[in-house]
């Protein structure tokens, strides 16, 4: 073990890969002074959002914490919490149906890259944190031997790279991927179901509590998606969206229909927005903001 982790610290890909970008996320939320609009989230945030535009119109710092949704509901939650201070605003937009508990290797990616990211992950025990981790470890070490990175200096400019760590502004939004073409056929078409949510709406009306205490405020901003992915999961969405606007304890600044675009709009993913689509979602969202603060 001890082997594996002198080599992953040696020969690891901390500057290129995707998720070791939760520490930039953080060191610059931490640099910008409040009031301020923090971006809470998973990737779909991370591809279709432009915080310059927020800021512009707004007149606020702006902070893009959206980066994965595999991290699971309470890593996301909590990672936010982290940097929330009074009269902060957070624009709270999870990906549909996120539950509590991700992946557990993302997570640990995640800490290794920014060990602070530790207090996010819930340990049950010690014996639990030291399993885990060891299983990291053995993995990352597995992926840089037989799956190295396929391109080795990528670059913002260039026509190929997407999901690598200086791939984002400074403020925390995905760019890598408006210089490339679509991938096609959109992957990760979910098959929405009903099932009990009641666990996570508790963590998110806990959490809206937290930030209530620390004065600050939450609206709550349905997630983009697809047409496709829509019309392949309206009768579980519209129960989803009846769930959210009786149960979630936030004003909710859209509706969830507001925020479906054709398939066209998408980068690889039916999450993932591109070129002018992603502006169309900024501007909506500016709008929505501006009719319910001002």
């Amino acid at each position: 073990m001890a082997t594996i982790i002198g080599v992953i610290h040696f020969r690891g890909d901390l500057e290129t890969n995707y998720f070791a970008s939760i520490a930039d996320k953080h060191n610059f939320a931490q640099t910008i002074k409040s009031p301020k609009i923090i971006l809470v989230g998973g990737s779909s945030l991370a591809f279709g959002i432009d915080s310059d535009s927020i800021q512009k119109a707004m007149g606020m710092p702006v902070t893009n914490l959206g980066l994965y949704a595999g991290f699971g509901l309470e890593f996301i939650l909590r990672e936010a919490l982290k940097e929330v201070k009074s009269n902060d605003i957070l624009i709270l937009s999870p990906e549909y149906y996120l539950k509590k508990d991700g992946d557990d290797y993302s997570k640990e990616m995640a800490a290794f890259a920014y060990p602070p990211a530790k207090e996010f992950i819930n340990y049950p025990n010690y014996f639990d944190r030291v399993e885990k981790e060891s299983i990291f470890y053995v993995r990352y070490a597995r992926n840089m031997i037989f799956f190295p990175n396929r391109i080795k200096s990528p670059q913002i400019n260039d026509t190929i790279s997407d999901y690598y760590r200086k791939g984002f502004s400074e403020k925390g939004d995905l760019l890598a991927h408006l210089n490339n073409p679509p991938i096609r056929p959109l992957g990760d078409l979910v098959s929405i179901q009903n099932e009990d949510y009641s666990t996570e709406i508790q963590l998110i009306n806990n959490f809206i509590a937290d930030i209530n205490t620390k004065k600050a405020k939450v609206f709550w901003y349905f997630p983009a998606f697809s047409e496709t992915g829509f019309q392949s999961n309206k009768k579980a969405l519209s129960i989803f969206e009846q769930l959210i606007q009786k149960e979630v304890n936030c004003h909710k600044i859209n509706r969830l229909a507001d925020d479906i675009y054709p398939d066209d709009c998408f980068y690889d993913t039916h999450f993932h927005l591109y070129k002018n689509c992603r502006i169309e979602r900024t501007q909506k969202l500016i709008k929505s903001l501006k009719n319910t603060i001002h």
